[in-house]
């Protein structure tokens, strides 16, 4: 059955103005046909137009116009008719003023199938009546062959193919001025997927490479996929697809077969078939025979095997080819051998995963068949690492401790058990408590019954069947202070070393049950009453390292908590055993933030991040995790170091008040992209603000503005890699110290062009301060 999505609405409006009234339907329609007081209405008049959604526009309203409007919608399952709308007239005195253009009904973001009409809709209403033009936002020309206009101002192409996907723009004009508005909106044409690159059939030779390219167009862009003689090809081992290439390696004789191309989208599929043809060598040898596997560590396996039945002697080599067993996208990888030998041991794997080895013996002609597949494990080890730690209060009493499992190249082997041990940072005794691996989540614990107000430590070790890691470094976590009076009442109740509560005025205390033979302290209480309002509950914090010196902090405060003022962020490099939190480095932020880029950190270090909530009434619950910023890719064995400075610095004089830079880029830095900044002052002064910095990708510049009969230093600095600084630095920062403890920073926008600046972002820290512990501040 037909159901109306939308159905006319009443209007009123002026003698000589504009009516709309719209109706579409669930389902593809026969005919949209409207109708005035229950009589069929005229079609596409010199006034009225009826558009193919089913808009009706009525151009220059009379009086015999005003009535009620419904539409009438037929397809093969029968006709509906909507709802009946009222157009009704205002009376207005003496003449119409003179009103500016206006589009009641501009284009819409629309898709169409390709080669179907589409119209795109512009409705305009103004005193004198307004012009109507279209145009496309990219300045192409409109289709003029291929269109036109519809009713009063209306766009229909008559058969959209791809080239009139765009976005079109409507203006309405009053006649004989300048005064226009305009409206635009997307056509999308959807286009079925057509092979622009279909792939090649081909011969190989045994243990040679095939490539398949397959290139296709269309709209929505094609999902390409590979078939073999009809059958879905998965990504693993030898067999690679990348983009819309694929790549067979090692080919073997099994490869022999059609390969099929398919490119699909919403509008459909083509499909294209080639052919690999494996050629094979008469005189080849025989494949390696009697190949086994055996386990010598956790990551090693030994491999040996036996030669080749037929063509022994013009064996020249071995290759091992090895991937891991489990998953999917496995890479494949190979060794080489001499043939004085018929065992190998592979190593370098990963603990606690199964390997699939098989061997091909090669001679000058070709390649032998491949073996038969043997699988072997490793032995499993004792965990890499441990995990990283979250540490959130619910109360002054406990610590939940939380954590991330640990991914398999890091557990090495099933996790059995975690250990977690904790201490005041006063005290030398420690508690530990042993948990075991019952399910994969297992991923927190409570401690409960501490002290409010007192500073833990707390780490935590992992354990396989081999044995435990060793304990990771002690994290640090203050619990909250006891700050209301149904914290001091509980402790009260259920600690009987603790005295009784001290009652106020306004709480009362009902159904006072005590069990029998037990004491007056293990009573159960109800408590009714308002206490004082307690502060904000810790945010839910997540820690992501963007790159080797940065992390991006999301945080989530409870929604119910109407009362935060703001947060308190701490971030300081773990220190060890001797881990002490700096109470100077806390960043305030406002309480709309959620998220936030701590940069300039070192590379392969453990960060600590506190942050909490504050409100009215204190400082919140904190939360508390570590963070290990990865190794950058120029150094993945090691710190950051810094890059040697650029060769034959050279300064000449280009005028008064010019001078002429030049060097050269170390020879270690060829062929890759390379940024300079070079920083210039008047020699010896200690004057901060005269220090200025430019930075360029040139191997030369010239600096102008500089004070004539004045003695300068330069210096230049090399960047490259994650070291180098994507855009320039603003430029004359001045730092002027306006009265103790206050100074003025300014600065000019940087010289880049074509650079949209959100935001500038100052970090200041005292001189000696250690390295990372800036305050920062932003600005608009």
């Amino acid at each position: 059955a037909l159901v109306f999505v939308s159905e006319p609405v009443s209007v009123q409006i002026r003698l000589g103005s504009v009516a709309r009234f719209s109706c579409s339907v669930s389902r593809s329609v026969k005919t949209i046909s409207w109708e005035l007081n229950q009589r069929a209405l005229p079609q596409n008049s010199d006034r009225i137009t009826v558009l193919p959604n089913g808009v009706l526009q009525i151009h220059n309203v009379t009086a015999r116009d005003a009535g009620k409007y419904r539409c009438s919608v037929e397809n093969s399952f029968g006709r509906v008719k909507s709802q009946e709308a009222e157009l009704s007239l205002t009376t207005a005195l003496g003449r119409r003023p003179i009103l500016k253009p206006q589009i009641l009904a501009g284009p819409q973001n629309i898709s169409v199938a390709y080669l179907q009409p589409v119209v795109l809709e512009c409705l305009a209403e103004g005193s004198p009546r307004p012009l109507v033009s279209w145009s496309r936002a990219d300045s192409k020309p409109i289709d003029v062959s291929g269109s036109r206009i519809l009713g009063n101002g209306n766009l229909m192409i008559l058969a959209a193919k791809a080239q009139h996907s765009g976005a079109y723009v409507c203006r309405a004009t009053t006649p004989g001025t300048r005064n226009f508005t305009t409206a635009s909106g997307h056509l999308n044409v959807l286009v079925h997927p057509s092979l622009v690159e279909k792939p090649e059939s081909q011969t190989r030779p045994r243990a040679g490479t095939a490539r398949f390219s397959c290139q296709a167009e269309g709209n929505p862009a094609p999902n390409i996929s590979w078939f073999r003689n009809g059958e879905v090809i998965r990504s693993n081992g030898r067999t690679k697809m990348y983009n819309s290439k694929l790549v067979i390696t090692q080919i073997i004789p099994e490869d022999d077969a059609f390969y099929q191309c398919q490119a699909e989208n919403s509008q459909g599929s083509v499909i294209f078939t080639s052919r690999l043809i494996v050629v094979l060598s008469e005189d080849r040898p025989s494949a390696p025979r009697n190949v086994h596997a055996e386990t010598i560590s956790s990551s090693a396996i030994l491999l040996a095997w036996e030669r080749p039945q037929y063509n022994t002697d013009k064996v020249i080599a071995y290759s091992i080819h090895y991937m891991k067993s489990d998953g999917l996208n496995n890479e494949e990888y190979q060794a080489v051998i001499g043939n004085d030998t018929t065992s190998h041991i592979v190593d370098d794997l990963d603990p606690a995963r199964n390997y699939t080895f098989y061997i091909v013996a090669y001679m000058p002609m070709g390649a032998s068949r491949m073996s038969e597949q043997v699988t072997q494990h490793t032995l499993e080890d004792v965990p890499l690492r441990n995990p990283e730690l979250s540490l959130v209060s619910r109360s002054p009493t406990d610590i939940l401790v939380s954590w991330q499992p640990l991914p398999p190249k890091l557990s090495r082997g099933r996790l059995s058990a975690y250990r977690l041990s904790h201490r005041t940072s006063s005290e030398e005794q420690i508690s530990s408590v042993d948990l075991p691996v019952l399910w994969e989540n297992s991923t927190q614990y409570l401690l409960q019954g501490l002290k409010p107000d007192t500073i833990y430590l707390i780490r935590i070790s992992a354990s396989t069947r081999v044995g435990w890691s060793q304990p990771s470094a002690w994290s640090s976590h203050r619990t909250p202070k006891t700050s209301s009076a149904s914290d001091r009442l509980e402790r009260s109740l259920y600690d009987p070393k603790l005295s009784r509560p001290k009652w106020q005025q306004g709480l009362e205390v009902t159904e006072l049950q005590t069990q029998s033979g037990n004491k007056a302290t293990e009573a159960s209480v109800r408590l009714l009453g308002l206490f004082p309002p307690s502060v904000p509950p810790a945010p839910n914090l997540e820690l992501e390292p963007l790159n080797c010196t940065s992390v991006i902090l999301r945080w989530f405060p409870n929604p119910s908590d109407s009362s935060i003022q703001g947060f308190r962020l701490n971030f300081y490099p773990d220190a060890g055993e001797s881990e002490s939190e700096p109470e100077d480095s806390i960043t305030q932020l406002p309480p709309h933030e959620r998220q936030l880029t701590i940069t300039s950190l070192n590379p392969r270090v453990k960060y600590h991040v506190k942050l909490f909530a504050f409100s009215a009434n204190g400082d919140g619950y904190h939360a508390h995790q570590t963070v290990n910023t990865p190794g950058c890719p120029s150094s993945p064995n090691r710190r950051l170091a810094a890059l040697p400075p650029p060769d034959h610095v050279r300064a000449s004089v280009s005028g008064s008040s010019a001078v002429s830079i030049s060097w050269a880029r170390p020879a270690f830095s060829a062929g890759k992209p390379v940024s300079f900044s070079v920083r210039y002052s008047p020699a010896g002064s200690s004057d901060t603000s005269s220090v200025r910095y430019l930075q360029t990708s040139e191997q030369n510049v010239t600096l102008t503005g500089l004070q004539s009969n004045t003695r300068y230093e330069f210096a230049v600095r090399l960047h490259m890699d994650q070291i180098s600084t994507p855009l320039s630095p603003p430029r004359s920062v001045k730092v002027t110290l306006i009265e103790e403890g206050t100074a003025l920073v300014s600065w000019s926008p940087p010289l880049q062009p074509n650079l949209t600046v959100t935001h500038y972002t100052l970090m200041f820290t005292p001189q000696g301060s250690r390295l990372g512990q800036w305050q920062i501040l932003q600005r608009e």
